[in-house]
Parts: structure tokens; C-alpha cells; sequence
């Protein structure tokens, strides 16, 4: 069965895991100007970009290390993945998000 990608279950975790945190939630897809710009702007601002997803769902969003780069040059970009691993494409769920609870599930 394929994940299911839902923003209630995304807005859900994140109630529980970042409790106390101060967060923002934007489209910043390519045709969202406003949600891109304020990516933008918050990237200037920051060391650390934490990304959760595929490599392909990256390239989509045109949020490659290059264009990272370009908004701040010594911006980090970190991408948690818990199936693709380092031979990333390799295995049967490598083109599935995922997190902690879902990965400890997995493994039983």
C-alpha cells in the first residue's frame, strides 16, 4: 500500500512532536509568491534547513542545494529519510516518507 501524504495527519503529528516550538506552515510551491517569499526570507535567516521527503518532491518545490545556496550561502541543508538509507532508489519503500513512529512500527 502507498502512504498516505494528508496535511491533517502532517498538522497532527506536528501538534504532538513540536509542542512548545514556534513553527510556520507555507506552500512554497513554485506558483505560491507569497508562501515562497516568506520561505525565502526565512531561509536568509537560518543555519539549518530540516527536510523530511524525497529527493523528487525537492526538485518539484525547486528547493535544490543550489537554489538553498542562493538564498544563504552557508545554509545547511539536512534531509531525514527512513527508508531510501544510503542507497537511496535501492530498496522497496525507498520512495516513502515517513517518521519515527511509522519506522518503529516497520521494524516491530
Amino acid at each position: 500500500p502507498r502512504p498516505t501524504y494528508s496535511p491533517e495527519i502532517t498538522v497532527l503529528y506536528g501538534l504532538a512532536a513540536n509542542a512548545g516550538k514556534r513553527s510556520v506552515l507555507l506552500d512554497v510551491s513554485p506558483a505560491e509568491a507569497a508562501g515562497r517569499a516568506a520561505f525565502e526570507a526565512l531561509v536568509a535567516r537560518v543555519d539549518v534547513v530540516v527536510y523530511n521527503g524525497t529527493s523528487d518532491a525537492l526538485e518539484r518545490l525547486g528547493i535544490t542545494p543550489a537554489e538553498l545556496h542562493r538564498m544563504n550561502p552557508n545554509v545547511v541543508l539536512s534531509r531525514f529519510d527512513a527508508y531510501g538509507g544510503p542507497n537511496e532508489g535501492k530498496g522497496e519503500r525507498a520512495d516513502h516518507i515517513s517518521y519515527d513512529d511509522n519506522l518503529q512500527a516497520a521494524l516491530g
